[in-house]
Parts: structure tokens; sequence; C-alpha cells
């Protein structure tokens, strides 16, 4: 068996510290009898927030995600020696869809499972 993946993330500036991200991930597996560790993953922070680690096992899958971020004015922070935090924190709220060759498609929403 074999397996290919593949990952790709742009980011465009848009000023004023203002970005948008657009990330992709792709895999796929094939072969007579692909075993259970030949299949491709999904799941954990980037390519489904909410599930767990490997949360999806598949032999193909598609992840991606666009995400608009803008900084938020914040209190600066001392930090002793090393300086203080600069007076600001980003907003990054995203859309992320993924799609498994079992025809399993959760969406998300600002970060919130759509169940």
């Amino acid at each position: 068996s074999a397996r290919l993946q593949a990952q790709l993330q742009i980011t465009q500036p848009l000023g004023n510290d203002r970005a948008l991200l657009w990330h992709t991930v792709a895999g796929v597996a094939g072969g007579r009898d692909v075993a259970p560790q030949g299949l491709v993953f999904a799941g954990g922070p980037w390519s489904a927030p909410g599930y767990a680690w490997h949360a999806f096992a598949s032999k193909a899958l598609l992840s991606t995600r666009l995400e608009w971020r803008t900084p938020l004015p914040a209190p600066s922070m001392p930090l002793g020696r090393f300086g203080k935090s600069p007076p600001h924190m980003t907003l990054a709220p995203y859309v992320q869809a993924l799609a498994t060759a079992s025809g399993s498609v959760p969406e998300y929403v600002f970060g919130l499972r759509d169940d």
C-alpha cells in the first residue's frame, strides 16, 4: 500500500497587521488491502478542531480552513527582564470543513461545531 499527503498554507497580508490565511491538508491511501496504520488521518487543532487527534481515518480526506486575523487592543504586561508584552492580541475567527472518503463532512463556523 502507499500513502500520499500534502499541505498548503497561503497567508495574504491585508495591511494594518491584518491577514487572511488559507490552510489545506489532503491525503490519499491506496493499495489492495490498506492496513489501518496506512490510512490518512485528521483530527486536532489544524485538520479538525474540536475533535481528538486522529479522530478521522480514511482512504482519502480533505481539510480546509479560512481564517481572518486582526489585532485588538489589549493591556501590555511587564515580563521582568524580558521587557513587556505587546499592547494588542490577535482575533482569528475561521471557517473550516473536513471531507473524508466515507462521506463525513463536519463543518465549523467561527470555531464552534455545527452539529
